[in-house]
């Protein structure tokens, strides 16, 4: 495990009302809440930045469920949640893949 290091902040108090709000709803201290957050809110913003990036048609499925941390079927569901039409099954995708190399 990785050493802890402290991290001063400033945040505006509509911030710390949602840290406040997430740690009273998951019954965990601020600290916890704001971490979890944080890794929450990374991975919508590199989920959203590659699904774009594959909307451009500047990377693949596979970058996209590698620099995300989430499953290729997971990635494809997310392009369909955010309107990204694709005609192939993950089989397909992996299929097709195979056959590239």
């Amino acid at each position: 495990m990785t050493q802890a290091k402290f991290l001063g902040v400033r945040l505006s108090e509509n911030i710390v009302a949602m840290v406040e709000q997430t740690a009273k709803e998951e019954m965990i201290n601020k600290t916890e809440a704001l971490k979890e957050l944080i890794v929450i809110g990374r991975k919508q913003l590199l989920l959203t930045k590659y699904l774009n990036l594959y909307r451009e048609g500047k990377c693949s499925l596979d970058k996209v469920a590698e620099a995300t941390g989430l499953t290729l079927s997971e990635v494809m569901d997310e392009a369909a949640k955010a309107g990204i039409k694709h005609d192939l099954t993950v089989e397909e995708y992996q299929e097709g893949l195979a056959l590239l190399k």
